[in-house]
């Protein structure tokens, strides 16, 4: 089952879909940074964090927009009550 919560984030019964927030900074920045990453990412590795803020902040600003521009989401594992 999916759940759509106040339009900002998808819920289902293992995942949270939830769009990127100024708090995931860091966790974006060491995402990018990682060779891994790279080998199929188009933008290359960020020369710093402060380049990858403004990526960052281009993100949140292309859903803050109407219409909407872009969509970017972060996927976090949900700790069901069940498992």
């Amino acid at each position: 089952m999916i759940n759509y919560t106040e339009g900002k984030q998808i819920l289902t019964s293992r995942k949270i879909l939830r769009m990127v927030r100024p708090e995931d900074l860091d966790f974006v920045h060491e995402l990018h940074s990682l060779d891994e990453t790279d080998q199929f990412n188009t933008l290359g590795i960020p020369s710093d964090e402060h380049e990858t803020k403004i990526l960052l902040n281009q993100w949140i600003e292309a859903f803050q927009v109407t219409p909407v521009s872009g969509y970017t989401f972060i996927i976090l594992h949900h700790q069901s009550k069940n498992h």
